[in-house]
């Protein structure tokens, strides 16, 4: 069954956990400062460290016979973060895409009972959710071409936009994304107010992306925010809101700032965090559930067991 159709008639989905906080965090691997995992791929040491956490994540899903998504390491494989990295060859970005995508296949191979989709997340320009306000929205879409195409070319079951600080350029990418005819999902970060990080409203965009990007996104995606900063932005109950069917929740209410001068994981407890994230679920019919900073596998399986419970 491919991932659209089985979107449709699971019940839920799991998102794997976050690779770059635990990797920071959870071992002795230093990230350089755009936590640009997709280079872990190429050592030997960073690539035993993310098979191990795809890995636990894979069997955390299966004990509750849970489909699950994994997200390759190309959240920061676009051109600018590529060049800050080193890479200077004009081929880097569709390489280092198809090796990342590659990797994670390979994961997925030893698994063939398991029911395991791969997407591969295209991120933002800037580092520290920053919003780029010089792009426009053709500027944007010409920027995230180049990576969109490279993943498309190697093949996912679904692009995953994630982790969107601002407007213009997660239109800009939607327009690049939706070029390669792939299942695509949009993927933001949410205030308090429903408003992105760059000021502008969700419900906005998600308007504005479905009136003027063919084809529009399968579903749209609140990233990186605690459950309950998803809950004070929803409360409006706006219809556009239907449009989301997925969430990769931070494990704790303080601020994205906060979380990433903070030194350490912070996450509510497993149980705890669960609850919250499925009963907002359940109020806003969502499908795909997942941990974002400051969780690991424990969440991800309190996760499983709490949406397997309320099946």
């Amino acid at each position: 069954m491919n991932f659209l159709d089985t979107l449709k008639q699971s019940p839920f989905l799991l998102y794997d956990g976050p690779m770059e906080t635990r990797i920071e965090y959870g071992t002795s691997i230093k990230l350089d400062p755009d936590v640009a995992i997709f280079k872990l791929i190429y050592q030997a040491e960073g690539q035993a460290a993310l098979r191990k956490l795809y890995q636990t994540d894979i069997e955390a899903a299966a004990r509750y016979h849970a489909p699950i998504i994994l997200n390759a390491p190309t959240w920061r494989a676009s051109p600018a973060h590529i060049k800050r990295a080193g890479y200077k060859d004009k081929n880097s970005v569709e390489t280092i895409n198809r090796d990342c995508i590659r990797f994670v296949k390979q994961i997925r191979n030893q698994y063939p009972h398991n029911t395991i989709f791969i997407t591969a997340p295209i991120g933002p320009e800037l580092t520290d959710y920053k919003a780029d306000l010089k792009f426009t929205i053709d500027e944007a879409a010409k920027y995230h071409e180049l990576q969109a195409k490279a993943v498309a070319k190697e093949g996912v079951d679904i692009i995953s936009i994630a982790a969107m600080p601002g407007m213009i350029e997660t239109i800009g990418c939607a327009k690049a994304v939706a070029e390669t005819g792939l299942p695509y999902s949009v993927g933001v970060v949410l205030n308090k107010d429903g408003t992105l990080l760059d000021g502008n409203y969700f419900k906005d965009l998600i308007k504005r992306i479905d009136e003027t990007i063919s084809p529009k996104p399968n579903f749209y995606v609140i990233s990186c925010t605690h459950p309950s900063n998803a809950q004070s932005a929803l409360s409006d109950h706006d219809p556009r809101y239907r449009r989301i069917l997925g969430i990769k929740a931070n494990g704790s209410s303080k601020s994205v700032k906060e979380l990433l001068t903070a030194g350490q994981p912070i996450a509510d407890k497993p149980d705890v965090f669960a609850d919250e994230l499925v009963a907002l679920g359940k109020q806003y019919h969502f499908k795909i559930y997942g941990g974002c900073c400051g969780t690991d596998h424990r969440h991800l399986e309190a996760l499983a067991r709490k949406l397997t419970e309320i099946r």
